[in-house]
């Protein structure tokens, strides 16, 4: 494969292991592709779009832990509303009520005129 070639002349090119890891994701390779975007977080520390990739991988594999590591280091690089929204989407599909409870409250507090973010604490509170 060309990707695989370029990556063992060119070690350092985090963004050429994120494309050959999502490859391998849309290929339903998953611990490759996942080797892979290990890598391209290396190489690339600060892009929280390789962390939700990663997350949604452990998710497909049902690691669970695995996935809300990562979205919490989406977070950590990239604090925004949509980053923390997935996260809560996580809890949620998940049945975390109490951990989808707490970030709620918290991102209500954030974004208190957030309908979305209202509703889903309803849900949670019923």
């Amino acid at each position: 494969m060309l990707f695989k070639e370029y990556i063992n002349t060119n070690q350092t090119d985090g963004q050429a292991y994120y494309s050959y890891g999502l490859l391998l994701s849309e290929l339903k390779k998953y611990d490759q592709a996942l080797e892979n975007l290990i890598k391209a977080t290396q190489l690339l520390p600060n892009q929280p779009r390789i962390n939700h990739n990663i997350a949604m991988l452990y998710d497909f594999k049902n690691d669970k832990l695995g996935a809300e590591e990562h979205l919490k280091k989406e977070i950590i690089i990239a604090n925004t509303y949509d980053n923390s929204y997935e996260l809560l989407k996580f809890y949620i599909q998940n049945k975390q009520n109490q951990k989808a409870k707490t970030l709620a409250k918290q991102l209500t507090n954030d974004y208190p005129n957030n309908i979305e973010l209202q509703n889903a604490l309803k849900v949670l509170n019923q």
